[in-house]
């Protein structure tokens, strides 16, 4: 797996946007790559290095940079991180990066002209500094009237930098923010950008799978795992069982995950025994008793949680376990939430909890409404929701766009100006499923022990119900 670009592209998964003598440069470039100087990390390393080589191509082809400042942006987009000790959002291992060049490409023939050299430095230096400081770093490096060269450089490897930050979950803090892209071609470039990550992601969980699948033995240990009061979620579980991302894949099955946390692709975050995960995310909803074998704590390292495929330690929650792939639904005891619970009207549930990254609070309401059409057969007038949306949208990018320490000041106004945005969209999703499922059942007071009994009806399962406790059966046989 040293080389996941080359398969990639060999697959033919970017013949939209490459020719054939492109790809087979982009090749040729990344089997040049001088791996040993790059840092070790899945994160920062050969893979990262792979992909800003391929936003950079494309960012440079783009602009129709001379065969000089094309070269020198592929070098930087390869070598940019070299100077890194560790996986931190740190604003000066660009500048340790520029102290290791020379040796690492300085025998090529481009960099006999010292400028060219001062080029590369100078744009691997800014990469990792934030825009507004760019001037005054740049002024450092002996460049001869080239301040727009050096500008535009800077920014094409900032952008094809930054367009890998989709291998991010939505809900970090790292993930990429569209607004801030600096080259209209780049944001054109951003759901190729998810596409790429996706098949990185993917091809790292295959070297980590035979692994974990061989030490995925033992007894059965009882574990939870709630979802709130996501009904879709529910209903996606009754088919598959639990599912990690990664399993979604292997399965081909496409349902919203309900859990955004720490537990990485082929990892199900769940509860053993009594903690703060337990009062968080299952007392307040919809839980699973389940069984599974070889629960794990998870690696407090991030770095090499994220080499090894693992699930991250947050050290937040005692009670945090991850179970390995899926819980099949043979392994899931029973349904459960407690009683007092089950009379609440749907309309007043909180449907839109956890993050309020824009993008994944527009990808679980993307969710939401594709469930409503095809399970429910309701077409709801969305374009309440789009306003809100747009509302948000813009919030988020004029908050964003301030400095930090504007930020800073304007942060307790910015969280209750989104809350309020949020607070308004779950009111328009909450009042869609309470409409969908009086139309499906005839009914004016929906409640959740309304919810839970249909979708168990509408699969025909049968069941049994005791002090919010499902015990479910399908037929005759116990599932």
């Amino acid at each position: 797996m040293s080389n996941v670009l080359c398969d990639l592209l060999s697959e033919g998964k970017l013949d939209l946007y490459l020719g054939e003598s492109e790809k087979e440069e982009i090749i040729e470039i990344s089997k040049k790559i001088k791996k040993e100087f790059l840092y070790k990390s899945d994160f920062h390393g050969l893979h990262h290095s792979e992909k800003v080589l391929l936003f950079a191509y494309l960012l440079g082809k783009h602009e129709g940079l001379d065969k000089e400042c094309f070269e020198i942006l592929i070098d930087a987009a390869i070598y940019h991180d070299v100077g890194r000790m560790d996986d931190t959002e740190e604003q000066f291992h660009g500048y340790a990066s520029t102290l290791k060049l020379e040796k690492i490409v300085g025998d090529k023939p481009i960099y006999k002209n010292p400028e060219n050299m001062e080029i590369l430095k100078a744009i691997c230096d800014v990469h990792s500094i934030p825009d507004f400081k760019m001037e005054k770093v740049l002024s450092n490096y002996e460049v001869s009237d080239k301040k727009e060269l050096l500008f535009k450089l800077a920014s094409l490897l900032k952008d094809a930098d930054a367009l890998d930050r989709t291998r991010f979950k939505k809900t970090s803090v790292a993930a990429l923010k569209t607004c801030f892209l600096r080259n209209d071609y780049a944001r054109e470039l951003v759901s190729l950008s998810y596409n790429v990550n996706d098949y990185y992601r993917t091809r790292i969980c295959e070297s980590h799978f035979e692994k974990y699948s061989r030490e995925n033995v033992g007894d059965l240990m009882p574990c939870l795992h709630g979802i709130g009061f996501n009904f879709a979620v529910l209903d996606g579980i009754l088919d598959d069982g639990i599912l990690s991302e990664y399993a979604k894949k292997k399965k081909k099955i496409n349902n919203c995950r309900n859990f955004n946390g720490n537990n990485g692709e082929m990892w199900i975050s769940v509860c053993y025994g009594e903690g703060e995960a337990k009062k968080l995310f299952i007392d307040n909803g919809i839980y699973f008793d389940c069984l599974a074998p070889h629960l794990i704590k998870g690696e407090q390292k991030k770095s090499v949680a994220r080499t090894e495929g693992l699930p991250i330690d947050s050290g937040r929650y005692q009670d945090e376990r991850f179970a390995f792939y899926e819980i099949p639904i043979s392994n899931i005891l029973s349904i459960n939430l407690k009683p007092e619970l089950l009379n609440c009207d749907i309309s007043l549930l909180n449907y839109l909890s956890g993050s309020t990254n824009y993008e994944a609070l527009e990808g679980n309401i993307s969710f939401y409404l594709n469930y409503l059409r095809i399970k429910l057969d309701y077409f709801p007038d969305i374009s309440r929701i789009e306003e809100l949306k747009s509302e948000l949208k813009n919030e988020v990018i004029k908050y964003e766009s301030l400095d930090y320490e504007l930020q800073k000041r304007e942060q307790k106004n910015f969280l209750d100006k989104t809350d309020d945005l949020k607070f308004k969209m779950n009111h328009e999703i909450a009042f869609m499923f309470k409409d969908a499922f009086m139309k499906k059942m005839g009914k004016e007071n929906i409640n959740v022990l309304d919810v839970i009994t249909y979708i168990f009806n509408s699969k025909g399962i049968n069941y049994s119900y005791n002090e919010g406790k499902f015990q479910l059966y399908s037929g005759e046989k116990k599932i």
